[in-house]
């Protein structure tokens, strides 16, 4: 149900995260969801999925800022499967930042 943030970034292809064991993170992650009905040709099953991060940060070794104060708060609920019946309630978002001009 919650994890560190970190652990979000195992998820990214390595190709993106050559030097995953050095970046910094910190803050968690909650994820809630589940899938209910038929998926085939013809019909979707309904879905639900929350999100919510809190005090994300993150710091890649080869740059000279971090990304900070990550704040994220999201439902997406479709509980007919009917795609345009989605809705989606991004309730809040935030992210820091920083970028220095030399």
């Amino acid at each position: 149900p919650s994890t560190a943030f970190k652990e979000i970034f195992s998820l990214i292809p390595g190709a993106y995260t050559e030097s995953f064991e050095d970046i910094e993170s910190s803050g968690s992650v909650a994820f809630n969801g589940s899938v209910n009905g038929v998926y085939n040709d013809n019909q979707m099953p309904g879905f639900n999925l929350d999100l919510k991060i809190q005090d994300g940060m993150v710091h890649y070794p080869d740059l000279p800022e971090s990304i900070e104060n990550v704040q994220v708060d999201l439902s997406v609920n479709n509980p007919s499967g009917v795609i345009e019946e989605t809705v989606v309630d991004l309730k809040s978002m935030h992210v820091d930042l920083s970028f220095q001009f030399t």
